[in-house]
């Protein structure tokens, strides 16, 4: 393995949208699927202490949460990114 810095941020188009309405003083629901993991958990825990309603959200038990995982050279540039969007298809 080699050293560097892990960052991780809550995010998604759709969560940052409804994060940054309800920062305005509106009235926000995030209709989204998470997986059952400590990823899902963390998601709907800071999104909904931003003023986000998430009670709408679907937990998929055994599924993970969607994820974007990019690596960075020194400058900042992106090396190789991949993602994780399964979960998208428990959305009808």
């Amino acid at each position: 393995s080699n050293p560097g810095k892990i960052k991780f941020t809550p995010g998604g188009v759709g969560r940052n949208i409804a994060q940054n309405l309800a920062l305005l003083g509106n009235k926000a629901w995030l209709l989204s699927a998470v997986g059952s993991d400590f990823y899902g958990q963390s998601l709907l825990t800071q999104t909904n202490q931003s003023g986000v309603y998430v009670d709408k959200c679907l937990i998929v038990p055994g599924e993970n949460t969607s994820s974007y995982l990019s690596l960075l050279d020194n400058t900042g540039e992106m090396l190789v990114a991949i993602n994780d969007m399964n979960i998208s298809n428990a959305i009808t």
